[in-house]
């Protein structure tokens, strides 16, 4: 990890990954999931409750040999393998402006809560400038670099909206997104769908960003609160104050 930023695929506008940072064993972050594609782990997600994951829409254009590993500090190996039983993508999402990218992940078996593996409680109230959020990922730790085989952790600080739009000037930042990050630390390929965490509640999904660590572009996440009533329907957990 860099001071970090998440993506998943190689293009300009890159989805999600982790740089900077530090080396993290998953009880650190254990409500942290992989999303494995034919053994590859192509993004994260975070762990809601014994059934449900929340992740990033755009990590699943192509479900084909997909599924799940919780409770491992190692990318694409160890800890709990769990089949997907289904996949509940926003209907606003739009892959091209990247906005509502969220998904709801039903597991096909429960995961058994321990110090490796637990839930993170879903905020009810936003991000604001200057909070320090800490995210996770198994994904490169910077644009050049192959992704690394265990896990990494890093905090960054929230940018207020204007200044990211600013920075984005050629991509709409709408108000279901929001931007962390400082030179360094940040999220990138391969990250993309995993947890941002304020105050041990989830507030935020790597969504995307330019240039893993850059000190001009912050990281873009969505902003977990406004869509607290819409995970509530589908899988019944409710936010946290």
């Amino acid at each position: 990890m860099v001071d970090a930023k998440v993506f998943l695929d190689e293009s300009d506008m890159m989805k999600g990954r982790i740089t900077g940072g530090d080396y993290a064993p998953i009880t650190q972050a254990p409500y942290q999931a992989q999303i494995v594609q034919q053994g590859q782990t192509i993004c994260g997600a975070a762990i809601i409750s014994a059934e449900w994951l929340v992740s990033a829409a755009h990590c699943f254009g192509d479900t084909y040999g997909i599924y799940v590993i919780t409770g491992s500090t190692f990318r694409g190996r160890g800890g709990r393998r769990h089949l997907i039983d289904r996949v509940i993508i926003h209907r606003n999402y739009d892959e091209v402006t990247n906005d509502h990218d969220i998904c709801l992940v039903k597991l096909s078996t429960p995961i058994k809560f321990n110090e490796y593996q637990r839930a993170v409680p879903i905020s009810k109230t936003p991000p604001k400038p200057g909070d320090t959020m800490i995210i996770s990922g198994y994904g490169k730790v910077a644009v050049s670099i192959q992704k690394l085989l265990h896990g990494h952790i890093a905090d960054v600080p929230i940018v207020d909206q204007a200044t990211c739009a600013k920075r984005y000037i050629n991509d709409p930042i709408t108000n279901n997104m929001f931007c962390a990050g400082r030179g360094g630390n940040d999220a990138c390929q391969g990250d993309s769908g995993g947890p941002g965490v304020i105050d041990d509640k989830l507030v935020g999904i790597v969504s995307s960003g330019m240039d893993c660590g850059s000190t001009f572009y912050p990281g873009i996440y969505t902003r977990v609160h406004r869509y607290a009533g819409w995970i509530q329907q589908h899988t019944g957990v409710a936010p946290k104050s």
